[in-house]
């Protein structure tokens, strides 16, 4: 003869207390908010990799500005040695636009430096957030556009001295 013991169940958990009300004037979040935000928290890890890729592609824009600039300038120049002494260079440069790629170019590059250095920065305080590639990609890219926007500053700040040097003499 076997003996059947009733089952034992654990006692029901209690529940918890409930969530004390906001504050007066405080917005109650929907669930759709509270989704919206957690996403939205979520989206910042690709920002680095993001600012990286815009950092490149202001250095290529910078690139590109100075050769504009140099092309136009010796363009200028050309044609200003061919009027012998009755020419005017400030004349030319400004015929042949010049000094607006040169500009544009010293901003962009100024610009990029900045966008590559807050990719860095943001890969560095959320280190955890960034997978290996992610991290090394964004490293690469900032690379590459410091590879770019430094020479493009400095031919761009050296056109800029020598056309602000040299226009009053020639």
């Amino acid at each position: 003869m076997s003996i059947v013991e009733p089952s034992r169940r654990p006692p029901p958990a209690p529940e918890p207390p409930p969530a004390p009300p906001p504050p007066p004037g405080t917005p109650v979040k929907s669930p759709a908010a509270r989704g919206r935000e957690r996403a939205r928290a979520s989206s910042g890890a690709h920002r680095a990799p993001a600012l990286a890729g815009a950092a490149l592609v202001l250095a290529g824009t910078a690139a590109v500005s100075v050769v504009l600039a140099v092309q136009a300038a010796l363009a200028a120049v050309v044609e200003r040695s061919g009027e012998g002494v009755y020419g005017n260079v400030e004349d030319n440069v400004r015929e042949h636009g010049a000094l607006t790629p040169l500009v544009v170019s010293l901003i962009t590059a100024a610009v990029t430096l900045v966008a590559g250095a807050l990719a860095r920065h943001e890969l560095a305080a959320r280190r955890n957030r960034y997978a290996r590639p992610a991290a090394s990609t964004t490293r690469t890219l900032t690379s590459l556009a410091k590879g770019l926007a430094i020479p493009s500053l400095l031919l761009a700040v050296l056109a800029g001295i020598a056309y602000l040097v040299g226009s009053p003499h020639w």
